[in-house]
Formats: structure tokens, C-alpha cells, sequence
């Protein structure tokens, strides 16, 4: 009896340890669900107008604070990654460092509660036809900037194919780190770009309310 004492209190010990985690994000009052498009919607110019529509809906919607829409959520999808390569660094491509890679729709870190540190969130003004721009984590601002400011420089994304090199984006926010493998994995460094660059086909929809 009392090493099952002891052994439930060291559990339940680890269990309010792993409760007491920031995971990077506010889950009250927050609403999620996926969405996948019908085949109608083919080009990244109808899932823009499309997107448009919604969010504008969704905020209008009363106790509706923000909405936004990613391509995989925190502790609940699989993770993608992909090599970046940053300007003024003469590293080869398989040399690249890996970073997880996601798009951030609308008011995605608003409604997230997902703060931003440095820099800028996405805007409207970071269109298709604006030159292209990432937000970074914190994580990932430490690990390939060290104490430089990472505000400003570009990067490259994805290996080169056939020595085509890539177009340079911009990194214009540093925001916090959200713990996507588990609360107690350390996160990864991460970048997200504008929803409104790389409209997604299947988003995650969050919602934040001013109620449960």
C-alpha cells in the first residue's frame, strides 16, 4: 500500500508538472475544425476569394473575438519540415538546417493567442503579387541567428531543384514558441508563411470566443 501510495503521488506530481507547461498557445475559449474544399476550387486565386468570405463571416459572428486558419495544429497533426538557407551563408544545400514548416491564414497567431515578439504578424498588403515574407519562432531565431536580429534577412526555402535557386523571402516577425510534438518535447524551429502566398487546400479553422 505505500509504495502504491507513493507511486500514484509521483505521478500525479509529473502529471500537474506537465499541466504547468506553457504550450505556447491559449486553448480557453478556442474553437477548431478542418475543412477540405470541394474540387471547385482549383487555383490558389478561388481559395483566397474563398477564404476572404469566410473569415470576414466568422468575425462577424457575435462573441466571435478572432479566427484564423493554419495547416496543422499544435499537439494535434503531423509535423512537415523543409531546408531554408540563409543569405550570406555559404552552405550547400544538403547542408541546409531543417525547420517545420506551416501557413498561417487570417488572424491565425491572434486567434491562437500566440504572441509576437519581434517584428510583424502577416497583413493584407502580403498578397500574391508582394514579394514573399515568413514569420519565424523564437526557436528557430536563436538557432540560425543567435543574437542577431533576424528581422530583415532572407532566406531561402526548399532545396534548390535542378540548380534553380529558390526566391529569397523575408523574414518580417519573430513570434513564440508553441509546442507541437507534446508538452514535453522541446519545440522546433519553425516558420509559417501568409496564408494569402500559399493559400492551403485543407486548413484547420480557429476560432476565438468571448464565451465557452
Amino acid at each position: 500500500a505505500v509504495v502504491l501510495t507513493l507511486g500514484a503521488g509521483l505521478l500525479l506530481r509529473s502529471f500537474l508538472s506537465v499541466l504547468a507547461i506553457d504550450p505556447g498557445f491559449r486553448a480557453d475559449n478556442l474553437l477548431t475544425l478542418q475543412i477540405a474544399l470541394p474540387n471547385s476550387y482549383q487555383t490558389a486565386d478561388q481559395r483566397r476569394a474563398l477564404y476572404s468570405a469566410l473569415f470576414s463571416r466568422l468575425d462577424a459572428l457575435p462573441g466571435v473575438l478572432s479566427s484564423g486558419g493554419t495547416t496543422r495544429l499544435p499537439l494535434g497533426s503531423t509535423n512537415v519540415t523543409t531546408k531554408v538557407g540563409v543569405e550570406g551563408r555559404d552552405l550547400p544545400p544538403g547542408e541546409w538546417p531543417e525547420v517545420e514548416f506551416r501557413r498561417a491564414v487570417h488572424d491565425y497567431f491572434k486567434a491562437m493567442g500566440i504572441p509576437v515578439l519581434r517584428g510583424r504578424e502577416f497583413n493584407a498588403a502580403d498578397g500574391p503579387a508582394a514579394p514573399p515574407v515568413i514569420v519565424i519562432n523564437q526557436t528557430m531565431a536563436r538557432q540560425l541567428f543567435a543574437n542577431e536580429d533576424p528581422v530583415g534577412r532572407r532566406v531561402q526555402i526548399g532545396t534548390p531543384s535542378a540548380g534553380t535557386p529558390n526566391p529569397w523571402s523575408t523574414i518580417v516577425g519573430v513570434i513564440g514558441d508553441v509546442r507541437h510534438s507534446g508538452l514535453e518535447a522541446p519545440p522546433s524551429p519553425e516558420m509559417y508563411i501568409p496564408g494569402l502566398q500559399g493559400p492551403p487546400s485543407n486548413p484547420f479553422i480557429v476560432i476565438r470566443t468571448a464565451a465557452d
